[in-house]
């Protein structure tokens, strides 16, 4: 972690506890507003790490800030912070609004006779603003002008929001972005941060649980199961901040390698959150499940992030489709060169 995902860390920290969550998913379930907590963020001034130094910003890649959204997973933060973080320097380099807000990124968008429609939007209940990407061009939406209907799963954020006609206050650009491949990034970069807190919190509980005479952590079959889950977790931080890296930015347009780095993230956390979440369960036992524990707030992001801008399942096909096109010869070549031939994987 780099000194300036360290100071965000520990900012999390001392604002972003298992009781705030508890109480902002609480306030939200009730019909109300969470406030507090995303201005303290916002007034740090690590949501424009990304936006150019001419529009206000540090100007940063998001290689360097990538640690910035695991830090985000890893306390479970729940609020579209890494999707505004990527939002608001599209919009620098879309010579846009500045935005303040919470923003989020739709998956998708459709427009039919003037209604827009965007289906699971992540954090789509606490967003003030929608990015909705089309094929040729992506519009900020405002959330609170469209008709909002939550999963009505317990603790979930996502929301469908649909638009009768494009209301006031709606900005359009009319380059396209990669708009599936930064949202698959944001959610391989947060699962690798939430794996980290699954981790740091199944360890602790098993030096903490005693079981006839000495802690089950001492026992050598929970010992390989949490040496499965650290496997897990450093792989998944890899191939999310490798993905950081090939990232496409205002000066390095989407390439094959991009999307192949993205796709690979997206898979290898994916598994990694459905075998690691199971792991951290069975450690904990029954406790890990109640409302009192702090492990299901990352279990349960972890599991909604997985089916986000692709699932793991989605993304490996579209990555084992790529290599039977390349053909024996070209599969080792395209692999060691982290890309296969095409942009489309995402198609």
């Amino acid at each position: 972690m780099n000194e300036i995902a360290g100071h965000f860390d520990r900012l999390l920290a001392d604002a972003c506890t298992p009781r705030t969550v508890r109480a902002i998913e609480g306030a939200i379930e009730g019909g109300g507003e969470a406030r507090e907590l995303w201005n303290t963020i916002d007034a740090a001034g690590f949501l424009d790490a990304l936006v150019p130094h001419g529009a206000g910003g540090q100007g940063l890649a998001l290689c360097d800030t990538a640690d910035l959204v695991v830090a985000m997973g890893r306390r479970a933060l729940p609020l579209p912070a890494a999707h505004t973080l990527f939002a608001r320097a599209a919009l620098a380099q879309a010579e846009g609004p500045r935005v303040r807000e919470r923003i989020a990124i739709a998956p998708a968008a459709t427009e039919h006779d003037g209604r827009i429609v965007c289906l699971r939007v992540p954090f789509g209940l606490v967003a003030d603003w929608i990015v909705a990407p089309f094929p040729r061009q992506w519009q900020l939406l405002p959330a609170g002008e469209a008709a909002r209907t939550g999963s009505g799963i317990h603790g979930d954020l996502h929301a469908d929001l649909a638009w009768e006609c494009p209301p006031a206050g709606t900005f359009t650009s009319a380059v396209a972005l990669p708009w599936v491949e930064a949202g698959a990034i944001a959610a391989a970069a947060s699962m690798a941060g939430a794996l980290q807190g699954v981790l740091e919190t199944t360890v602790q509980f098993a030096n903490d649980r005693v079981q006839f005479g000495k802690p089950i952590g001492r026992y050598q079959a929970i010992q390989q199961q949490l040496a499965l889950l650290a496997g897990d977790v450093a792989a998944s931080r890899v191939a999310a901040i490798v993905a950081a890296n090939d990232a496409p930015s205002s000066t390095r347009p989407a390439s094959a390698q991009a999307v192949f780095s993205a796709a690979v993230a997206k898979a290898r956390v994916g598994e990694s959150a459905t075998r690691g979440t199971s792991i951290a369960h069975q450690v904990h036992g029954a406790i890990g499940f109640t409302h009192e524990h702090q492990l299901h707030f990352a279990t349960r992001r972890l599991w909604a992030w997985r089916e986000e801008f692709g699932s793991d399942a989605w993304w490996a096909e579209r990555l084992g489709q790529a290599a039977i096109q390349s053909a024996a010869a070209g599969f080792w070549p395209a692999l060691t060169a982290r890309q296969f031939p095409g942009k489309s994987l995402a198609g």
